[in-house]
């Protein structure tokens, strides 16, 4: 998750979320959200217990195209610029 904070409080949730939700598919979501967080000022990322009690996972969540494009060029061994 890419905002380290509340891990305290977001543990409880997590468990009960887990009883509902495929973990796979939660983590799946899990990694989609922090992708499209990648850059953003951290004032605008929520809370674990934020995003858990609100269900994002349920988001529907678009890449930027220039993290994909950088994603990509990564896996190529090249650099963005």
């Amino acid at each position: 998750y890419p905002r380290k904070v509340g891990k305290m409080k977001a543990a409880p949730l997590f468990a009960k979320v887990r009883e509902q939700v495929n973990i796979e598919e939660l983590m799946e979501a899990t990694v989609k959200f922090a992708q499209s967080m990648d850059g953003q000022e951290k004032r605008f990322i929520p809370h674990p217990t934020t995003w858990l009690n609100q269900e994002r996972w349920n988001d529907e969540i678009d890449l930027p195209v220039q993290n994909m494009q950088q994603n990509i060029l990564n896996e190529m061994g090249l650099s963005y610029e």
